[in-house]
């Protein structure tokens, strides 16, 4: 929305997909990760384009391929109201899913925030391609497993000072290795939560990325966090394919992982020190 000589002009209507291409549609994948140029015509009547993401989804529907965002891109021709851009594709892995990959959700958005939501069948009626081949001998399919996961401790005392605990976990990965694994706690009333740990910043200190055992810390756990059990709430696994698992609480109780940690506060037999510390406080440390 903007004025030009005292005359207001209303920006209500959002960009619209001209076209879209990669280079090819038929990749044969070998022992490289590989990306794929991009070009889409995109227009936008007023304000003009500010963003274009296009998203790609494996025959599973296990694993994404970003292809391509108009945040990196070179305007060749036009302007961001009538506009013929060039970019890339995310690499896509060698362990990439073999077979028809779909082109899945097109987020089209101008400068006035005015936003569009394209799926498959609305692409398709625009005449955009939306099925990519993809050949690959060594896919995997399969997300990573956690074996175990353990603290140094699981009773803790709070005094007047943030800890931070020990960590370590086993995770094993069929093919591609492991990419990361972070782990959530989530505290009785469930308004805060502690970052148990995030296999990005580990020490492999057995094994491979196949197999191995990573040890790592939690995140600080707050001089003020609420007292009582805590619960180990979910644990998110990606391998180097980009296949996924969410693991809730039950499900990690039948791994044999344990779930609770109790934390408790020296004071608490004094609650009027408790009340010292502000709703505002305690929300900063969530």
């Amino acid at each position: 929305m903007t004025s030009i000589e005292g005359v207001h002009i209303e920006d209500v209507n959002a960009p619209e997909l001209k076209s879209y291409e990669l280079e090819s549609y038929d990749i044969v994948l070998s022992d490289s990760d590989i990306k794929l140029d991009a070009t889409a015509v995109i227009s936008d009547d007023f304000s003009g384009l500010d963003n274009a993401s296009f998203y790609w989804r494996s025959p599973s529907g296990n694993q994404t391929l970003w292809g391509g965002n108009a945040y990196e891109y070179v305007l060749t021709q036009g302007d961001t109201n009538n506009g013929t851009y060039e970019f890339e594709t995310a690499e896509i892995s060698r362990y990439a899913e073999s077979g028809e990959w779909t082109l899945d959700q097109v987020n089209l958005q101008d400068n006035a925030q005015n936003f569009a939501w394209l799926n498959t069948e609305q692409l398709q009626d625009l005449g955009i391609r939306t099925a990519l081949t993809i050949t690959n001998s060594q896919s995997d399919t399969s997300a990573p497993e956690l074996k175990s996961y353990e603290l140094e401790s699981y009773d803790i005392v709070l005094s007047d000072s943030d800890i931070k605990l020990d960590a370590t976990a086993v995770i094993s990965d069929d093919f591609s290795g492991l990419d990361n694994a972070s782990f959530y706690w989530r505290s009785p009333s469930g308004n805060q939560t502690l970052w148990g740990g995030n296999a990005y910043e580990y020490v492999l200190t057995q094994g491979d990325t196949n197999n191995g055992t990573y040890e790592f810390e939690t995140a600080e756990i707050s001089r003020y966090a609420e007292s009582g059990e805590w619960t180990l709430d979910q644990v998110n696994l990606q391998d180097n394919a980009q296949n996924f698992a969410w693991l809730n609480t039950e499900q990690l109780q039948e791994l044999g992982i344990r779930t609770s940690l109790n934390i408790g506060d020296t004071d608490a037999e004094q609650p009027e020190k408790l009340n010292l510390i502000s709703s505002s406080q305690v929300g900063n440390q969530i």
